[in-house]
């Protein structure tokens, strides 16, 4: 069982200065104890489902036909996700992408 959300959302800073978003992902989920594999798809068929009423800081939050973006759920219907390789982590409104769902590993 992976620790609370507020730690992961602790390490998350740290790891948005050295990792896109599949890398920031798996550096804050596994700094709670849990192993992401590497692509959205695979991502979106593990742990616990979870409506939108309920996201917690660091769920892992889906976006576009084909689950093909990730996020992690910052609180305030906001999600720190990358746009693509390369570009800078930032912090988005989660109306900003087609929302496909959420999960919360471990």
């Amino acid at each position: 069982m992976p620790r609370s959300s507020s730690v992961i959302h602790t390490h998350v800073e740290a790891a948005v200065r050295t990792a896109g978003i599949a890398g920031l992902t798996m550096k804050a989920w596994k700094a709670a104890g849990v192993t992401l594999p590497h692509s959205a798809g695979q991502r979106y068929r593990i742990g616990k489902k979870i409506s939108k009423s309920n996201l917690r800081n660091g769920d892992l939050v889906f976006f576009n036909r084909g689950i093909s973006h990730v996020g992690l759920y910052a609180g305030n219907g906001k999600v720190i996700h990358a746009p693509r390789s390369g570009k800078s982590v930032s912090y988005i409104k989660m109306s900003s992408m087609p929302y496909m769902g959420a999960r919360r590993p471990g």
